[in-house]
């Protein structure tokens, strides 16, 4: 009990009324918590979530991962901290669901102990399950009584003081994230309560409700109990002092005016106009402060996105303004409503485009002296830095193209900041500027003879530094002047930007200009006869390079750079290197112009040629996979007409002018071949593949979690390349797995496709790189021979097994079959009709069947493997408040009375999971069954099921 002070306290205690509860006494407010001490609630609470935990790390083990995943897909931290594992855990248990169609694991628990239950426990389970976590206010403290009013569904409540360690550290004003359970006329708090700043309420509550908008989901109650992990991911984030605005959006679909009246109306109304596109036009506010801020109008409609909710709804007020004045119509709407999908995808590519372009000029960087872009385009020194930054971009952008990843062009960049491209800025050459860049470079940059460890601008920079390298590193008494020769042409090509005619030209006056400096005496006639050129031309470039780095004098004394062998790398630093090489053999092979896309396609069509794309395995992660082949096959395998493979040129041109352990990895790389392994495993720590034709033994980089070792069978096959990391190997991604019911066919196929190369040599490379591609096709043939198989058996009579029980009263044995949770009314017509029995046994695996009451009997069947007897307990248990008593026994009928039992269930069930595609995505999916033989009975009538479900679905002109 706690007393409150004052005559206006006015609160309310266990979800009463107001005037049910108070007790005035001397103006004092008296507050009571006796209905959840009286029933134990609280420690029944937390039996039951005690209970639940050990519940699911018994059943649900393997659902932990993927839900700490989904936990935190909504933040910027890398793991969940400890102030936060107690609400993972409790979310865990009462809303996370492993697929949008499964249940929270309260919901198995609840089904299976449901008998052994109490009614007290029965009802703080359903509380429990209700429940959801919120942000609450702390409006007042008063004792032992705290006030909270939720502040997205400004609902006001009464709980204890009770809120764990973090008790005595609440204060009026503190924002709380808790669940809070309702049990009848109590309120409880229930797991860790995690204390946020009052200061970012209205961030949150403009977050959340975007955020449900952009959901589409109507009720904010509903929006906190399924996507928790939103709220969450703000919660974590704000915790780690990162506050960042998500985009408010609003959209206005009209049916009067045009896009050209719309744009000379928002110009009138201080729009300033950004960008015109053939299918939309950019607006943004004219006035305002740096948070972005865009209108974009399409052909028969205009969306505005904001950071801010107040600039949201004062452009709307605006456009509204335009509509009343014009008398036009149309629709708004909450977030993005597109009525034409080509347009849709163009303008929310541009957004996305225009916000990361927008965090980037006005973010903070280290290479710009803490100054932003935008702000360093203002002066010659950020302007020096902001080159340097911008001609790095640009080498990035040729990396994210070739890894399909997300990037912003460094030209979009030099639109926007008015940079001409390729130019030296007009005093960027002088004084104080041109220091900062060359104090920079060389801070930056290591001396050493290594080409490929430099930044060039372009190839004709790369191709001189390369000619030195061809001339100078066989001869290990140059490699000093060849290091400096390349670390004087970077700066200096990097700085000024000289235009080349002739290599010979510069690379003259650098060998000239690198004399001079170092103290060697030399002459013009000398070099030029040297290196073919005029001693005048030579005068002119090396008095160029001679003044720069007389002004910047060059440490000569300045050590080389040492660089690891291979060998000494661990596995980890290795893998690395191969994922380096890798990027460099693809930008080497995006640099080649003569003849690669004729070669690529060429290739492509042979790699190709046995695919028949329309087979059911050739769907999207089949082809994304089987295209990461070609394209590693392509670059390491397939020889051109100079029968030399990509590798091979890379090789020549580029790697063998690599550090020792670049060149290392480049070299295993273009050794590398595909082969099929069979999959051994020892334990978690210890794998190995076996060579299915020399039975050479490979152990493999890395470990498995127990979740991935209970999903290799024996007698697996798997199709990958490996390249070596010492004494182990690392995969090399891509990989294609062989089940074991195909191996057979597929190592049949191997020898046939291998005839083409007889006689060969087992220890030729050029074979072995053969053999991997021959592997590949094998595997291609024998997926489809076998899904022509299954079509085959699929179109095969469907195996059904019925029983039959007969009851006196079928009226009533159908109303409690209804009534029953665990039946899914399909169809009824008059006493007739059909079900769905549904459950979820603790071996995670669906348990359902098919029942039907015809007059007086009632009919069921379930696919092999699942639990009949299961079945028939339900129907007993549904009808054991009635005394009505069933027998089962098998059903032989006439051939007419089965087809009709089989059509009837073909027909309700197509219906229900066209309704309802993740439920059929579960129900048709194939157990884990101990016994084998079952297990493949079982596959081969969900396969022969699913397809007379879709022949009815297209007969009745379903999807």
């Amino acid at each position: 009990m706690t007393r409150i002070d004052g005559p206006d306290a006015r609160v309310y205690s266990d979800n009463k009324e107001y005037a049910e509860q108070r007790c005035l006494v001397n103006e004092c407010l008296v507050i009571h918590f006796p209905l959840g001490k009286k029933n134990q609630y609280g420690k029944y609470l937390e039996k039951a979530i005690n209970n639940l935990t050990i519940y699911a790390k018994s059943y649900y083990y393997n659902w932990e991962k993927n839900a700490r995943d989904k936990f935190m897909s909504y933040t910027q931290a890398g793991e969940i901290d400890e102030k936060m594992q107690q609400v993972f855990w409790l979310w865990y248990l009462t809303n996370y669901r492993f697929y949008r169609d499964v249940s929270p694991i309260i919901d198995f628990y609840f089904v299976e102990y449901e008998d052994k239950l109490d009614e007290k426990m029965k009802e703080i389970l359903k509380a429990l399950k209700r429940s959801y976590l919120s942000v609450y206010q702390v409006e007042w403290i008063r004792n032992n009584a705290v006030g909270l009013r939720d502040i997205f569904c400004d609902k006001t409540f009464v709980v204890e003081r009770n809120f764990g360690d973090v008790t005595k550290a609440v204060e009026e004003g503190d924002l709380l994230l808790l669940r809070l359970v309702r049990i009848n006329n109590s309120v409880i708090a229930a797991g860790k309560t995690v204390i946020i700043p009052g200061e970012n309420k209205e961030f949150l509550c403009e977050e959340i409700n975007s955020r449900r908008i952009n959901e589409q989901v109507g009720d904010m109650e509903l929006f906190l109990w399924e996507y928790a992990e939103v709220l969450c991911g703000l919660v974590i984030d704000l915790s780690l002092g990162i506050r960042e605005n998500s985009l408010k959006s609003r959209s206005f679909i009209w049916k009067k005016g045009n896009k050209e009246d719309w744009i000379r109306c928002l110009k009138k109304q201080g729009f300033l106009v950004l960008e015109k596109d053939r299918k939309y036009v950019k607006l943004t506010v004219a006035k305002g402060d740096n948070s972005f801020k865009r209108i974009y109008v399409g052909s028969s409609l205009l969306v505005i996105v904001t950071e801010s909710k107040n600039y949201l709804d004062l452009i709307t007020d605006k456009i509204n303004q335009i509509i009343c004045h014009f008398g036009w119509t149309g629709e708004w709407s909450e977030g993005f409503n597109f009525t034409d999908r080509e347009e849709a995808e163009e303008i929310l590519g541009q957004i996305m485009q225009d916000k990361y372009l927008e965090n980037w000029l006005n973010t903070p960087k280290r290479e710009l002296d803490g100054m932003t872009p935008l702000q360093a385009v203002n002066s010659m020194q950020g302007r020096v830095l902001l080159e340097q930054v911008l001609d790095e971009l640009e080498l990035n952008e040729i990396k994210a193209r070739i890894l399909g990843e997300y990037y912003i062009s460094a030209d979009v960049i030099r639109k926007k900041l008015k940079l001409a491209k390729s130019k030296v800025p007009r005093g960027i050459t002088d004084g104080e500027t041109l220091a900062i860049r060359v104090g920079k470079f060389r801070t930056r940059q290591e001396v050493t003879p290594y080409v490929s460890a430099y930044t060039w601008l372009n190839e004709l920079y790369r191709q001189i530094a390369a000619a030195f390298y061809q001339m100078y590193y066989s001869l290990p008494e140059k490699r000093t002047k060849l290091a400096w020769l390349i670390f004087m042409w970077n700066e200096f090509s990097s700085i000024f930007k000289p235009t080349i005619y002739k290599p010979e030209w510069w690379m003259a006056a650098l060998e000239y200009a690198y004399s001079e400096l170092s103290g060697e005496k030399i002459y013009f006639s000398k070099v030029g006869k040297r290196f073919g050129v005029a001693s005048s031309l030579i005068r002119k470039n090396s008095e160029e390079i001679v003044r720069h780095f007389t002004q910047y004098p060059l440490d000569f004394s300045r050590p080389l750079a040492q660089y690891p062998r291979f060998e000494e790398m661990d596995a980890g630093d290795k893998i690395r290197t191969y994922e380096e090489v890798w990027m460099h053999m693809q930008i080497f092979k995006n640099s080649i112009e003569k003849d690669v896309e004729r070669r690529e396609e060429e290739s492509r069509k042979k790699f190709y040629q046995l695919v028949n794309e329309k087979r059911k395995f050739w769907n999207k992660d089949f082809q994304a996979t089987y295209r990461e082949f070609w394209k590693r096959a392509f670059l390491l395998d397939l020889a051109g007409e100079d029968d030399r493979t990509l590798a091979h040129a890379f090789w020549e041109l580029h790697a063998s002018m690599f550090p020792p352990y670049l060149r290392t990895a480049a070299f295993n790389m273009m050794m590398s071949y595909v082969s099929a392994y069979w999959i051994k495993i020892k334990n978690l720590s210890e794998i190995w593949l076996e060579d299915i034709f020399t039975g050479e033994k490979y152990r493999i980089y890395g470990v498995l979690d127990k979740r991935r070792k209970e999903q290799v069978i024996p007698g697996m096959i798997c199709i990958t390349r490996l390249l070596p990391l010492g004494d182990s190997y690392w995969i090399f991604s891509p990989v294609f797995v062989v089940m074991p019911e195909m191996a057979e066919n597929f190592m049949s196929k191997v020898p046939m496709f291998l005839e083409e190369y007889n006689p060969y040599d087992v220890s030729d490379f050029n074979y072995l790189k053969a053999k991997g591609n021959v592997i590949l096709q094998s595997y291609i043939t024998a997926l489809d021979e076998m899904e022509q198989n299954t079509l085959n058996l699929i179109n095969q009579p469907l195996e059904i097994s019925w029983q039959v029980g007969e009851v006196i009263n079928p009226h009533q044995a159908l109303k409690q079959l209804k009534s029953y949770k665990r039946f899914q009314l399909l169809e009824e017509y008059g006493d007739n009709a059909s079900f769905l029995w549904l459950t979820f046994s603790p071996d995670q695996n669906y348990q359902w069947g098919y029942v039907i009451v015809v007059n007086n009997k009632i009919f069921f069947t379930t696919p092999p493997g699942k639990d009949k007897n299961k079945l028939i307990r339900d129907i007993r248990r549904a009808f054991k408040e009635e005394d009505i008593v069933i027998f089962f026994r098998d059903y032989r009928g006439s051939l007419g009375s089965l087809k009709r039992l089989e059509t009837y269930m073909i027909r309700h069930l197509a219906k229900f999971f066209n309704r309802y595609p993740e439920i059929s995505l579960a129900l048709l999916k194939q157990d884990d069954l101990e016994d084998e033989e079952l297990e493949v009975k079982q596959g081969i009538f969900l396969l022969k099921l699913g397809a007379r479900l879709m022949e009815c679905l297209k007969e009745e002109g379903g999807n």
